[in-house]
């Protein structure tokens, strides 16, 4: 395995989410008991080897929130040129994604594959049923670090969504374990603080996740509307809206999408 850290054997161990990331609210549904930590299942006997052929199908909805890339590298594969998506993505799109990821592209489809079982996951309704789509979206997320250059800059970003799916696990040490280590490859990595910072969110270590996303935003010289956001989210748990009104206009400013924060903050009297 390269350069990953967790072999399937250290996922057997009591377990506690976006890239969009939902940095807004986390709420545990109802049907999971509060607390109750997640079993995993042994990955040793699931992982699919390198040669098993690619299967995986989105749904429309799955299809329609993929990251372009993700449209991008499925429109060339296989299943996806006779699922009727091999004309959704023009030849010059095709071709810049392959630029943008480029060690990881032959691979990617697996990423992209392991996006959506984190997805999945979060809908399930039973333990088992998230137990193993997060199994999924792990082993997929595994088979494309083995294959990506981890002097790829995208190899960073497989990393942060490795980590996403163990967060969803409640691993909260291997979630850590995996933003940290795409920092360490590619330091500007945005999404690795912001999601380093969720999980110390999650641990109730507020200040330190802002530590995190200072050093981030150093990092990112300012240009990760992630890092702003989700550094306003948390200061407007703390009741700092000024200064969340601060970063909130600097992450819109850098194309941040997501009207909840914008709306957050007027509600508060702190309007943009």
């Amino acid at each position: 395995m390269m350069a990953i850290g967790h072999r399937p054997g250290t996922l057997d161990r009591k377990m506690s989410t976006p890239s969009r990331m939902t940095h807004e609210s986390r709420t545990t549904p109802g049907r999971r008991k509060a607390g109750r930590p997640l079993l995993w299942l042994a990955l040793a006997a699931v992982v699919a080897p390198a040669a098993q052929a690619y299967e995986f199908r989105p749904t429309e909805s799955e299809w329609a929130t993929w990251p372009a890339y993700c449209k991008a590298r499925y429109a060339t594969t296989r299943i996806g040129r006779g699922g009727g998506y091999g004309g959704a993505m023009s030849e010059a799109e095709i071709q810049k994604w392959q630029q943008v990821t480029g060690g990881g592209w032959l691979y990617l489809h697996h990423t992209c594959a392991g996006i959506v079982h984190l997805q999945r996951a979060k809908l399930e309704p039973t333990d088992s049923g998230r137990q193993f789509e997060l199994n999924r979206a792990v082993n997929e997320h595994r088979l494309s670090l083995e294959h990506t250059p981890s002097t790829d800059p995208f190899y960073a970003e497989i990393l942060v969504q490795m980590g996403l799916t163990y967060r969803e696990a409640r691993n909260y040490g291997g979630a850590i374990e995996q933003f940290d280590k795409a920092i360490k490859a590619h330091p500007k990595t945005g999404g690795a603080y912001v999601g380093k910072a969720m999980v110390q969110r999650d641990q109730g270590k507020l200040d330190a996740a802002l530590e995190t996303l200072k050093v981030g935003n150093a990092a990112t010289e300012g240009k990760s509307s992630e890092v702003h956001h989700f550094t306003a989210v948390l200061l407007m748990q703390q009741k700092r809206y000024e200064e969340a009104r601060e970063h909130a206009r600097q992450a819109y400013a850098l194309g941040y999408p997501l009207p909840g924060l914008r709306n957050n903050l007027a509600r508060a009297g702190y309007p943009l």
